[in-house]
């Protein structure tokens, strides 16, 4: 206790040093948080964006994935609620078992019109959570008065064609039979997503009303599965495989589904690594740098100390104890800077434009708060004042007490 009081007062009486000291770790851990906050923050929206948008598992028919034309209705699921009871019943770990289909189509209002793709799902489905969160007038896929449930639109699509929450749109496709058939819809739902791809490309329909417009009244054209562990989807695919043995299907994991990002994601993890570690070694050239000085510019004093008594062990854990304080300080008031602004970048995000869209397919960019890696930097920066300490510590206990008196 009376070493560390000892230390205490040391950093008090050199207090230039210990400033310098302590800026240097205050600003090595707020990078640290920082940059481990930016890079939470992309692992989450983007594994949140693949599982919400695309589940675990998906199930199309054979050829699917080898399809010359992107909305062709040649590979379709027939009887998806026979396959879907099927596998509720003999799979374990299913959060949600969901058919989806994917048209294209040709909206139609007055004298306006726009192809765009079709998407028929169910209304309460757990997918595309940003459209479902992201509602500003009316309702998701819920019925009215009319005999159907009626059209989710973005904002950004109702003002292309004029359109206003409950007006009539028509939704013309060629249906199963490859003839032109049409119906129109009410506007029962506007939406911003966040996402300027999904706002102006996509448009929601019950999947029922989905199939009475494509004339496909008990077939699908996908079905996506959401698992509560998304580390079980090789081992769950491979048993639906199992179990769907003699059928046509084609069963990939959310993994195969978007490996060319998971590679993206795992690049980046290598770069941000390497960053940090780059930022650690700056920072414990700059912090060593300046412990060296303070320990140097003090041997005398170490010398005085040890001439009445101080042993050199004593001196070793009085320097490190300087340091260790420096550091504990430093991290301290460092974590005070950048958890603030982690917090609220995580909540309100930011825009990196076309950046952000890429990246987690939105425009606003969120980062993320760990509280593992909070306790990760929060110790690097005392580490580090602690590694610089070692080493001074070590120089100056190898001098006698002669040389360190006659040091200058």
């Amino acid at each position: 206790m009376i070493f560390l009081k000892i230390a205490l007062l040391n950093l008090k009486s050199h207090y230039k040093r210990t400033i310098l000291i302590i800026f240097a770790v205050l600003i090595s851990v707020f990078v640290l948080e920082s940059v481990s906050g930016m890079m939470e923050g992309l692992r989450h929206s983007f594994f949140q964006s693949l599982m919400q948008e695309g589940g675990h598992i998906q199930i199309h028919k054979a050829g699917w994935k080898d399809r010359l034309q992107q909305f062709t209705l040649d590979y379709r699921i027939d009887e998806p609620d026979r396959l879907i009871s099927e596998l509720k019943t003999n799979l374990d770990g299913l959060v949600r078992v969901e058919k989806l289909m994917s048209f294209g189509a040709l909206l139609i209002h007055e004298d306006k019109n726009l192809a765009i793709m079709g998407q028929g799902i169910e209304p309460d489905t757990t997918f595309f959570s940003s459209v479902r969160e992201g509602l500003v007038e009316g309702s998701f896929l819920n019925p009215d008065e009319n005999s159907r449930t009626g059209i989710v639109l973005s904002r950004a699509i109702c003002g292309l064609l004029n359109l206003s929450l409950g007006d009539g749109v028509v939704v013309l496709v060629e249906d199963s039979e490859d003839s032109p058939y049409y119906l129109e819809y009410p506007v029962t739902g506007i939406f911003e997503s966040g996402s300027k791809q999904t706002d102006e490309q996509i448009f929601f329909l019950s999947h029922s009303d989905a199939q009475e417009l494509l004339y496909l009244p008990d077939a699908t054209t996908e079905i996506r599965i959401t698992l509560n562990d998304r580390s079980h989807a090789s081992g769950t695919a491979g048993k639906i495989v199992d179990i769907l043995t003699g059928e046509q299907y084609e069963v990939e994991t959310w993994t195969e589904l978007n490996g060319s990002f998971i590679v993206f994601i795992e690049m980046f993890d290598v770069i941000m690594f390497i960053i940090n570690i780059f930022i650690i070694i700056v920072a414990a050239t700059v912090i060593t740098n300046a412990i060296l000085m303070n320990v140097f510019e003090r041997v005398r004093e170490y010398g005085t100390m040890r001439a009445i008594g101080l042993k050199k062990r004593q001196l070793f854990w009085l320097v490190m104890l300087e340091g260790g304080s420096q550091g504990f300080i430093g991290s301290i008031l460092g974590m005070a800077l950048s958890l603030p602004l982690v917090i609220y970048l995580q909540n309100h995000g930011f825009s990196w434009g076309a950046l952000s869209e890429f990246m987690v397919g939105s425009s606003t960019y969120y980062f993320r708060f760990s509280y593992i890696q909070a306790v990760i930097n929060f110790t690097s920066g005392v580490l580090i004042a602690l590694a610089g300490s070692l080493y001074a510590a070590f120089v100056n206990t190898k001098m006698n007490v002669v040389e360190t008196l006659r040091f200058t």
